[in-house]
């Protein structure tokens, strides 16, 4: 199987001799505790980059959250928390040395953040280049799913807030059996009917962020009904199980033998604000 990494572009609108200071919720302080309201939960924002960066800041999709304010963050990874109400939020601008980065479109580096849970924004990775559709000067923007590293830094860094707060996502066991690798953006797994004449395939998406199936084929297969490729451009929501479909053989009374390969991609939030 094959994972899509997918890449998304900011563009800049040039030199900034001066930046000026947003006025932004901050993030929680490494160690603090923080005690949800009602609606709430806590997005956690993972920069993994080469230089430093600054005035990064986010937004909710629907303009009702409050925009998210890091004045500056260093080279390497960095976990940021903040307590928000419940809502997708995602990547708005960010400084790169003398740079100022906007984003192109809306929908970069979006997750979810659920009420009452701690919400993994995936390893976000900018780093500059050309945008290809103008050749100007750009950010490329990577959301990589890395949720044992996510782990590791929240609980070493938010001790009592990571024992007070379930994660979202990714879940060790799901509806119909239990998914086959923890570590990837979309995990799945067979089960087979009681009498042995069918087996249910599942999906799910592990990531705090919508996915779009864009390849599913059955091959090699021996004996069935359904082989070869399959209706693909399913959208897979943020921490979701799916039953995707039912492999039966077409001469129940003979074996039947089959492997399958499958695709995805983030979905585009972009009609999301």
């Amino acid at each position: 199987m094959r994972i899509i990494r997918p890449i998304t572009y900011l563009f800049c609108t040039g030199l900034l001799a001066a930046c000026a200071a947003f006025s932004a919720q901050p993030p929680l302080a490494p160690g603090q505790m923080v005690q949800l309201q009602p609606g709430q939960g806590i997005a956690a924002l993972l920069m993994d980059t080469l230089d430093p960066v600054t005035q990064v800041r986010l937004s909710s999709s629907d303009g009702k959250g409050p925009e998210l304010d890091l004045p500056s963050m260093p080279a390497g990874r960095t976990l940021a928390l903040f307590a928000v109400p419940a809502g997708v939020y995602c990547l708005d601008e960010f400084s790169y040395g003398r740079y100022r980065f906007f984003a192109k479109r809306a929908g970069i580096g979006c997750f979810r953040v659920p009420a009452g849970r701690v919400a993994y924004s995936g390893n976000l990775r900018p780093t500059a280049g050309r945008d290809p559709d103008t050749g100007r000067d750009a950010a490329l923007v990577a959301q990589m799913f890395e949720p044992h590293e996510f782990l590791e830094m929240l609980k070493r860094q938010y001790p009592a807030l990571a024992a007070a707060y379930p994660t979202a996502g990714p879940a060790p066991a799901a509806e119909g059996g239990a998914q086959n690798d923890l570590t990837q953006a979309m995990a799945t797994w067979s089960v087979e009917a009681p009498d042995h004449l069918s087996f249910d395939i599942y999906l799910r998406n592990n990531t705090n962020w919508d996915l779009t199936l864009t390849d599913f084929e059955i091959a090699p297969c021996t004996n069935l009904k359904r082989c070869g490729k399959q209706p693909t451009g399913t959208r897979i929501a943020a921490n979701t199980t799916l039953r995707f479909l039912s492999v039966q053989p077409a001469d129940p009374k003979k074996p039947y033998v089959f492997n399958y390969s499958y695709n995805y991609r983030r979905a585009d939030t972009g009609g999301e604000r």
